[in-house]
């Protein structure tokens, strides 16, 4: 069973593939290890040209913290100048909304903010209060310090086209 089975496997071992010369290249161009190892720089640098294009766009973040619960025994200065420990309890919520854009020129950083709090005080003087922060405008600047951005906005298309005539380059190789 055995010896049948290879003698059919070196039968159809031995049989060859007819290809044209057209048929022939472009199996190459599609299979061959130098082609796919071509193909994967390729996508690498590519990937790292898309991921540096996302660098200048704007970028939405929302950040929140969940009822945080705060207890404490705290000493508490009295009117006759004496000090009472009172316990203490209160949650917290908070939300924030943020967009933030790139600014190439500077290497700084233009944000608009907005945010939502919630105090809740427990105990005998207990209160609840909502802080809001409706808009906030701001510039974040970084002074005398390289402009990374800046020196990557001229060097990243010229690595990418580099990668692309490379990547031509070694299809024709292959």
């Amino acid at each position: 069973m055995v010896v049948t089975l290879c003698l059919v496997f070196s039968a159809q071992a031995q049989t060859g593939l007819d290809l044209t010369l057209d048929e022939t290249i472009l199996l190459a161009k599609t299979e061959s290890p130098a082609a796919r190892i071509a193909r994967a720089d390729f996508d690498q640098a590519r990937w790292r040209f898309r991921s540096f294009r996302a660098e200048y766009l704007p970028r939405f973040s929302l950040e929140g913290n969940a009822p945080g619960l705060f207890r404490a025994v705290s000493d508490v200065l009295q009117d006759d100048g004496t000090i009472r420990f009172r316990e203490q309890s209160r949650t917290q919520s908070t939300v924030d909304l943020r967009v933030n854009q790139q600014i190439p020129q500077t290497g700084g950083r233009l944000f608009v903010s907005s945010g939502l709090g919630y105090v809740r005080q427990f105990g005998d003087f207990g209160f609840g209060e909502w802080q809001s922060e409706p808009m906030i405008i701001g510039l974040q600047q970084p002074l005398f310090q390289f402009n990374n951005m800046r020196w990557q906005r001229r060097v990243a298309p010229m690595q990418f086209e580099i990668a692309d005539k490379g990547f031509a380059e070694a299809m024709e190789n292959v």
